[in-house]
């Protein structure tokens, strides 16, 4: 038998070094091994290891010891690799040092239960079940999966669909075409996706539901997104969500308010947008015990009516509070020209600045999942959750996913 070699071979050099999962891009492994001269040079190979064990069929070293594989290696489940190479000679049988190779998910995915009241989950709160999924890959098209909840815990009104929507990789809204039935026999929305998801895109849902579980209880909502079923678990009674205070919480636009947020993570940077109309009006950054205090400026464009201040994060909503503009417009005063002579009185030109424009959307199959309306007063869903008068508006939280089981198709 052949004695190991007293030195380790050269980790291989793998190109590219990670994947999406499901990728049919090649990936090649190439190295050196050590050879000795042997009568026998057939016996001179190399056998690629995939954290400990063994793929595919050894390869014959060429002269000068190198060895080259062409694999498949996007076929592999979603994790981090070791690679290694075990080189074999006439005489001696050694392992290489590891490189690693990395198969990303097609989908990061998660599912939450967003309290719309902020602080505890209580029963009787209004509560958003919010499905977020962002492709690192495109998907097949169509592309389905299924968001459910405990009916005995959570209460949900049929005549409500949810709210679907896509954000592309700059976080500006994509039109989708969807459709989201609902099955009463397993409690859940089934979604199908019939537009293409580019990649790096960001898809949320929401439903809308309130809490019927008595304190104490614990409320489980699930989804098959990535093609994985996730689930997540609350107790009534705790902190389903972090929580935001505007003050005032309302006023003309242009002027200056509080934010207080807590519940954040910890020394994180969030961004600060206002909706209706997405205005992005600057970043905070929490503190260590997760809390935000300080103070944002209103766009001075803002329409009069309901809005949204929300934090987010890698373009997701975090959480949200209600602001209602009651004037629109800050005047601002224009000093006049100095006069050739003494005027009798002095004065100055106001201009006032309104926003007239209007955005609003139905309910449809096909939907153009366009930004927040202007005035808030239809689209404010995605972030409406913050509090009651914006869910009477018409909003509930934003949202912001592989086929779903054969089982759940029909």
């Amino acid at each position: 038998m052949a004695a190991p070699a007293s030195a380790a071979p050269p980790a291989p050099t793998v190109s590219p070094n990670k994947l999406v999962e499901g990728s049919t891009d090649p990936v090649t492994i190439s190295g050196t091994c050590p050879v000795t001269s042997a009568p026998d040079t057939s016996k001179n190979t190399a056998l690629l290891n995939i954290s400990g064990a063994g793929y595919g069929d050894p390869v014959p070293l060429d002269a000068a010891g190198n060895y080259t594989f062409t694999e498949d290696l996007g076929a592999l489940p979603a994790d981090t690799y070791q690679v290694t190479v075990t080189c074999s000679d006439y005489e001696a049988t050694s392992e290489s040092a590891a490189a690693e190779f990395t198969v990303d998910p097609l989908i990061e995915a998660s599912i939450d239960l967003v309290d719309n009241n902020g602080g505890k989950l209580l029963t009787g709160d209004p509560v958003s079940i919010v499905a977020t999924q962002k492709f690192l890959a495109s998907p097949e098209n169509p592309y389905q999966f299924y968001v459910a909840w405990p009916p005995e815990e959570l209460t949900f009104d049929e005549s409500v669909p949810p709210k679907v929507q896509l954000r592309d990789v700059n976080g500006q809204f994509v039109d989708l075409d969807y459709s989201a039935d609902f099955d009463p026999a397993d409690n859940s929305f089934l979604v199908t996706v019939n537009s293409a998801i580019p990649v790096g895109a960001t898809l949320t849902v929401e439903v809308p539901a309130t809490v019927a579980a008595p304190a104490g209880a614990t409320i489980t909502v699930s989804s098959n997104l990535g093609g994985s079923e996730i689930s997540k678990s609350y107790v009534v009674g705790e902190s389903g969500a972090p929580t935001l205070v505007v003050t005032p919480t309302e006023g003309a636009a242009g002027i200056n308010v509080k934010i207080d947020a807590t519940g954040l993570q910890p020394n994180t940077t969030y961004d600060v947008e206002f909706h209706s109309k997405p205005t992005h009006v600057g970043q905070v950054t929490s503190d260590a015990n997760g809390e935000v205090h300080t103070s944002i400026t209103i766009p001075a464009d803002a329409a009069t009516g309901q809005h949204v201040i929300a934090l987010f994060l890698n373009g997701e909503v975090v959480v949200s509070a209600p602001f209602e503009v009651t004037v629109t417009g800050v005047p601002t005063t224009t000093a006049p020209t100095a006069p050739t002579t003494a005027p009798t009185s002095t004065s100055s030109d106001v201009t006032v600045t309104w926003s007239t424009s209007w955005t609003s959307s139905s309910w449809t199959t096909t939907s153009s999942n366009l930004p927040l309306a202007n005035t808030g007063a239809n689209n404010v869903g995605p972030l409406a959750g913050a509090g009651t008068g914006l869910l009477v508006l018409g909003g509930a939280l934003l949202l912001l996913s592989r086929r779903r089981e054969a089982d759940r198709k029909h």
